[in-house]
């Protein structure tokens, strides 16, 4: 699948799961991106996952990029598409 392609597809999955504050971009190893801001591990990050997963995507990694001594943080998420 193309960059563009696989940015839209997944903004598309994050508008629909109205997780509205992130920014999504593609690598060219066929990787995407995804910079979530301030989620609670409980509901936006573990949703995050649960959506890309029922897209076909397999989540590879994810980097705290900011944390706020609860269970808010910031992280960087990687998905490759799988199905």
């Amino acid at each position: 699948m193309e960059k563009t392609e696989m940015v839209k597809e997944v903004t598309e999955i994050l508008n629909k799961g109205e997780l509205y504050d992130s920014i999504v971009d593609a690598t060219n190893d066929g990787k995407v991106v995804v910079n979530l801001f301030w989620g609670d591990w409980k509901h936006e990050h573990l949703w995050l996952k649960h959506l890309m997963a029922e897209n076909g995507y397999e989540h590879l990694s994810e980097e705290i990029t900011e944390e706020d001594g609860s269970d808010c943080y910031s992280a960087e998420h990687e998905f490759r598409k799988v199905a």
